[in-house]
């Protein structure tokens, strides 16, 4: 059975929160902030570029939305970084990507413009979602990784980012709820199949009353939460149930792949069985062989003893310890 693969869901999440009514669940779910729940979905729109520098290449996804405020006529972005491990750069980073998107902003817009009394750059929120297990320790205020940052504060760039961590929610908080994001982060929190068996039982009800939509979305997080514990062969079977599934049959769809799970996990259990009695049968004649070869190497060493060569030689001659020559030798003499 394949080796689960670290982090298989990173990609699981940009397909997810590329789709604007997941986002935007997202947002009102686990933001607490008064302009969130003001949104107009109309009004938010996926900017499909990314704004991670060269730098920063090897590191996570990052996601922007745009957004005309309702309230203000203000357009703003909302910057989303997925993150899978403590980052203590992480508000250098953000910095970075918050200017790339200032100065696209202001490269495209029109010289008179920008140079006009009234031109305002976006507002920015940055958010971070970090689905580690470790508690993230770094810092989320910029001004906390500049030195001198309390004796030059009030003349010091400074912004906080809201961190959602998947971790620090509860089933029983995530149960209540009962959104397509809420069980994705159940999903997420699942690190083993026994844990995704439990999962997929309690979210059985939240299934199925999710939307067709959501329903799809979460079977292909689900597909890449499951897929690294799985042959090919398992994989193309749970993609055949997965395939047929609506909300609707939510419970057979759990049903169905916890019976294939089970089936991996017993295969894998019985071959862990078959390669450790094959494992303690090489052993135990490796040990044997040992044993055997331990047992001609001293008849030799006795006999050559009884020759009158020197224990140094035989020593030698034989591969045994000197010490245990002696011994031989003392055997002899009594």
């Amino acid at each position: 059975m394949p080796h689960p693969v670290h982090q298989p869901h990173d990609k699981g999440y940009k397909y997810l929160f590329k789709n604007k009514d997941a986002f935007l669940q997202l947002l009102r779910s686990f933001v607490p902030a008064t302009w969130v729940q003001s949104i107009d979905p109309q009004c938010l729109v996926l900017v499909d570029k990314s704004y991670i520098t060269q730098e920063f290449a090897d590191k996570e996804a990052d996601i922007v939305y745009r957004l005309k405020s309702t309230e203000d006529d203000v357009i703003f972005y909302v910057l989303l970084e997925l993150q899978s491990t403590v980052d203590y750069l992480m508000p250098f980073r953000l910095l970075l990507y918050m200017v790339e998107i200032w100065r696209e902003v202001y490269s495209n817009t029109p010289q008179n413009e920008r140079e006009s009394k009234n031109f305002r750059l976006p507002a920015i929120v940055p958010l971070v979602l970090y689905n580690g297990r470790p508690r993230w320790t770094a810092a989320t205020s910029f001004q906390d990784i500049l030195a001198g940052n309390e004796q030059f504060a009030g003349h010091l760039l400074n912004f906080n980012y809201e961190l959602i961590s998947v971790q620090s929610y509860s089933d029983q908080h995530l149960m209540r709820l009962a959104n397509l994001v809420a069980a994705v982060f159940m999903l997420d929190k699942s690190r083993n199949l026994k844990q995704v068996f439990k999962t997929l039982r309690r979210l059985q009800r939240v299934l199925s009353q999710m939307t067709p939509d959501d329903f799809q979305r979460f079977k292909t997080f689900l597909r890449k939460i499951i897929a690294p514990y799985l042959s090919e062969k398992e994989q193309a079977r749970v993609e055949e149930i997965l395939q047929q599934a609506g909300p609707e049959e939510g419970k057979v769809m759990v049903t169905n792949i916890e019976r294939i799970l089970a089936e991996s996990m017993a295969d894998a259990e019985q071959r862990g069985i078959q390669q450790g009695i094959a494992q303690g049968m090489a052993q135990g004649m490796a040990q044997g062989l040992a044993r055997g070869e331990l047992k001609k190497a001293r008849e030799s060493a006795l006999a050559a003893l009884r020759e009158g060569l020197d224990p140094q030689l035989v020593s030698k001659i034989t591969g045994l310890p000197q010490e245990e020559v002696l011994e031989l030798q003392k055997k002899i003499v009594h």
